[in-house]
C-alpha cells in the first residue's frame, strides 16, 4: 500500500493546510488501515474456522493442542514491533509539533465565554486570528474564565486553554484562505457559538513599502486573505482612519468593534433578549434612554452614555435586574478611549438617537477650548 494513500486519503478531515497536517493524517490513516487489515484477518479466520471445524454428525473432534510455542512467540513479538512503530511515529509527531521554532511569530490568545481575542505584536487585538503564509506562528493562550480548547481542524492543531496559566501551540500555514476555529471544550450554554476564523495572508513582497501598499489597497475589492499580512495589520490597527477622512462615523467604527471585540456573543442588535435571542446580556437596541432597576439594591438607573461607559469599564458595578453578573472585564481589549465612545455611538444609532460623526466629546472639548481661546484673542485684538 503506497504512502500516498495514507497521506492524502483523509476522508473524514478537511484539506491539509499546515505543515503538521500531512504527518498527522499519515499516522491516522496508517493506524486506520492497519486496524482494517487486522479486523479483516481475524474475522475472516474466525469465520473460516467456524465453518471448517463445526460439529459434524458421526465425527469425533480431534484433541486440541495445549499450546504452540512458535505461534505464541509470533503473535507476541510481531504485534510488539508494530506497537513500537506506532509509538515511534506518535512520539515523533508529538515532539515536532510541541516545541515551536525559535523564529516563530508571536500571538497571544484570550478565551472567554464565548469568544476569542487575539493580541498581535503591535498591541492590536482582533476577534479573528490573522497569520502570514509559510511562517511559523506560536499562539500563547490563557482563559479568563473556564477551560476552553482552541481547535483549527484544517491545521490539525488543538490545545486546551486554561484559567490562570498559559499553554501554547504552533503551526505553519501552507494555504491562503479562511479556515474555521472552534472551541473544542464544553464551556457553557453558548459553547457552540464560540466560533471564529483563521485568515491566512500572503507576506508583503520584498522591496514594497507597507504604507504605500496600505494606501494603494485602501479601497481594494480583493478578498481579505489576498491582502499582504503586513498591510492588513497596519490597516486594521488604524481603525479610526476612515473617521478622520470623513468616510465613516464613530457609530460605523462601533459596529466594527461590536463584531471584533466579542460583544455579539452576548448582546443582540435587534432588540431581542433572554431565551428568545440566545444571548446572555441586554440588547444594544431598545434600551438607551430607558430606566431600569439594578439587581443589587433595586436602585433605578438611566441607560445613558455614562452608564454605558461605566458598564464597559467595570461590568459588575451596576448589573441590570434580570441579568447575570457574567460579563468579564474587557478593558484590555481596548487600545484607546475612543473605542469606548465608538461603541456608545453605535448603541445610540441603533436606538434612533442622534450621534456624533467625528471625535468623541472629550476630544471635541479640547477643540472647543482652542476655538474659544482663538476667539478671545481676536476680540482682544479688535479692542
Amino acid at each position: 500500500m503506497s504512502p500516498s494513500l495514507f497521506a492524502h486519503r483523509s476522508f473524514w478531515m478537511p484539506p491539509q493546510s499546515s505543515t503538521a497536517a500531512e504527518g498527522i493524517d499519515w499516522s491516522f490513516m496508517f493506524i486506520y488501515w492497519l486496524s482494517v487489515g487486522f479486523f479483516a484477518l481475524i474475522v475472516g479466520l474466525m469465520a473460516l474456522f467456524v465453518y471448517k471445524f463445526k460439529r459434524k454428525q458421526g465425527v469425533e473432534p480431534p484433541k486440541s493442542p495445549s499450546h504452540n510455542l512458535k505461534i505464541e512467540v509470533a503473535w507476541t513479538v510481531l504485534p510488539l514491533f508494530i506497537v513500537f512503530y506506532l509509538f515511534y511515529i506518535g512520539f515523533e509527531g508529538f515532539a515536532s509539533n510541541y516545541v515551536a521554532p525559535s523564529n516563530s511569530y508571536p500571538i497571544t490568545a484570550h478565551g472567554k465565554k464565548w469568544n476569542w481575542t487575539f493580541y498581535y505584536p503591535n498591541s492590536y487585538n482582533d476577534g479573528v486570528l490573522h497569520v502570514p503564509l509559510d511562517t511559523p506562528v506560536e499562539v500563547k493562550m490563557t482563559s479568563l474564565d473556564v477551560i476552553h480548547s482552541l481547535f483549527i481542524p484544517a491545521f490539525r492543531v488543538k490545545k486546551d486553554v486554561i484559567p490562570a496559566r498559559y499553554t501554547s501551540l504552533w503551526f505553519k500555514a501552507t494555504e491562503l484562505g479562511e479556515f474555521n476555529l472552534f472551541c473544542a471544550e464544553y464551556c457553557g450554554q453558548q459553547h457552540s457559538d464560540m466560533i471564529t476564523k483563521v485568515i491566512v495572508h500572503p507576506p508583503l513582497e520584498a522591496g514594497k513599502d507597507v504604507l504605500v501598499e496600505k494606501e494603494r489597497l485602501a479601497d481594494s475589492p480583493l478578498p481579505e486573505y489576498e491582502i499582504p499580512y503586513e498591510v492588513w495589520l497596519a490597516t486594521a490597527s488604524d481603525i479610526f482612519r476612515n473617521v478622520e477622512s470623513g468616510k465613516e462615523t464613530l457609530a460605523d467604527v462601533g459596529r466594527t468593534l461590536y463584531e471584533k471585540r466579542g460583544c455579539a456573543q452576548c448582546h443582540s442588535i435587534d432588540g431581542t433578549e433572554g431565551a428568545s435571542s440566545g444571548k446572555k446580556g441586554p440588547s444594544f437596541k431598545g434600551n438607551f434612554g430607558e430606566t431600569f432597576s439594578l439587581s443589587k439594591g433595586g436602585d433605578q438607573v438611566v441607560v445613558d452614555e455614562n452608564y454605558l461607559l461605566e458598564s464597559m469599564k467595570d461590568p459588575s458595578m451596576k448589573v441590570r435586574n434580570g441579568f447575570e453578573n457574567i460579563m468579564p472585564v474587557i478593558s484590555s481589549q481596548f487600545r484607546e478611549e475612543r473605542e469606548y465612545h465608538a461603541i456608545i455611538e453605535f448603541i445610540k444609532s441603533l436606538n434612533g438617537v442622534e450621534t456624533i460623526s467625528g471625535q468623541p466629546a472629550a476630544d471635541s472639548g479640547e477643540e472647543t477650548s482652542e476655538s474659544e481661546a482663538a476667539s478671545e484673542e481676536t476680540n482682544n485684538t479688535e479692542e
